[in-house]
């Protein structure tokens, strides 16, 4: 009897978990960097992607990093710069970062960051995006 229930309470919580992602809209992959040792900048060129997009997530893997700031251009000619002033361990992500907008059309992603003791291997980071 306890098996049975332990059963019906982990396919509800699969179920939950489905309808909560499904509900909170469809990540994307925008880009990915191999990051450089030391402080530096890279760019992730967006504008193949037709959709907007509400929010990002970060994901970082293989290695630690400083992420200082990341600034978003949109299409349109706007921007957004979103301070982080975060350290990513190995196998982190960011919180849910809301975009400025309504479905924003994204041009290019910019990450600014350093390794500086932290890595002794390259980090991977990758942006996701939510429509």
């Amino acid at each position: 009897m306890m098996r049975n229930s332990f059963y019906l309470m982990a396919l509800a919580s699969v179920f939950y978990l489905l309808a909560s992602f499904t509900l909170q809209g469809e990540w994307v992959r925008l880009g990915s960097r191999l990051v450089n040792y030391g402080l530096d900048r890279d760019v992730i060129q967006v504008n193949k992607h037709k959709e907007g997009f509400k929010a990002l997530k970060l994901d970082v893997k293989r290695g630690a990093l400083n992420l200082h700031k990341v600034e978003v251009f949109f299409e349109n000619g706007g921007s957004q710069e979103i301070e982080t002033r975060h350290t990513f361990r190995r196998g982190s992500e960011s919180r849910v970062i809301d975009l400025n907008g309504n479905g924003r059309r994204i041009d290019r992603i910019t990450l600014w960051y350093d390794t500086k003791n932290v890595a002794r291997n390259r980090a991977m980071i990758t942006v996701f995006g939510r429509r």
